[in-house]
């Protein structure tokens, strides 16, 4: 066995190493390819503090702060758990589009209210639409004492509603192309006016007839046509509730006398009686320009606003 010559002892693989001066605890394990023991590092302390200190206590802050975001939940679920209440739903509305009619005073024909105030004060007309029917009281009830008891009545069907009559309409010559604007409608062949007036009152009720008496209402002439295809559309005409007959529409239009009162809107409703094929169509043409209705079916309706210019 060889020497060497500081350490005076054998060399090589023969030498002794001596052992580690670390102290062997529960903790020290050899570790193999190190020459003697090796010692594991202590665990660390997951309390995050050193010897002898205990977990850190939670902030008082942090506390409230979670006590005031359950107590909120609780209220905004209502009875303290119970079930949601969903806040209360707000309505929404949607104004219907109207379609708006503007007239102005080249649209009154005159003529036709003159002679509907003078048919009324001759007292020639038939009377005027009656309004609902009187309620009877049923048998058994007690009649007034100022008039005599009536006999009960039999059960009967109603009658028949009434026949839609014409609409009061009157032809006139088309004004060419390039012709400047009237300042009030053609006139109209004398006969063909008073018989349309005469349609017009026979279809008026009592207020409209003492309206045109005294000057309130006056008899506006709208062009109505079928701005489309001329197959046999008819419409009835509606004026604050009142129907005016019906209208065969053509292509070449003709003019509907209908009464308004003066200088005041008013609410004008078109109902599409017969369709010829395609849908109902209906156009208006005034003073103040054309408007045409939506194409109908057969029982649809439109409503327009009339305004006065």
């Amino acid at each position: 066995m060889s020497k060497g010559p500081d350490s005076g002892g054998p060399r090589g693989p023969d030498r002794i190493r001596p052992a580690s001066p670390s102290p062997r605890g529960p903790d020290t394990e050899p570790v193999s390819g190190r020459g003697g023991a090796y010692s594991a590092p202590p665990p660390a302390d997951s309390s995050g503090g050193g010897p002898g200190k205990g977990k850190r206590p939670t902030p008082w802050w942090l506390l409230g702060a979670v006590a005031v975001v359950l107590v909120g939940g609780m209220l905004y679920q209502g009875n303290f758990g119970g079930t949601p209440t969903p806040p209360p739903a707000v309505e929404q509305t949607t104004s219907a589009a109207v379609t708006v009619l503007a007239l102005g005073t080249a649209d009154i024909d005159q003529p036709a209210t003159d002679l509907a105030k003078a048919l009324i004060a001759g007292g020639t007309l038939p009377a005027p639409p009656k309004g609902p029917p009187a309620v009877t009281p049923p048998a058994g009830a007690t009649a007034p004492t100022d008039a005599p008891a009536a006999a009960p009545t039999p059960d009967v069907a109603p009658p028949a509603a009434a026949t839609p009559q014409p609409a009061p309409v009157v032809h006139r010559p088309k004004p060419a192309p390039d012709a400047p604007k009237p300042a009030a409608p053609a006139p109209a062949p004398v006969a063909e006016t008073e018989q349309a007036v005469r349609q017009m009152l026979a279809q008026a009720p009592e207020e409209t007839r003492a309206g045109i008496a005294d000057g309130r209402q006056v008899i506006y002439s709208l062009h109505v046509l079928d701005d489309i295809a001329e197959d046999g559309d008819i419409v009835e005409i509606f004026v604050n509730g009142t129907s005016y007959g019906r209208v065969l529409l053509s292509n070449a239009g003709q003019d509907v006398l209908i009464p308004l009162p003066a200088n005041t809107n008013a609410q004008v409703h078109v109902l599409a009686v017969q369709d010829g094929g395609g849908g109902v169509t209906f156009g208006v043409t005034t003073s103040q320009g054309e408007i045409r209705s939506t194409v109908m079916p057969e029982g649809g309706s439109d409503d327009w606003s009339v305004t006065i210019q």
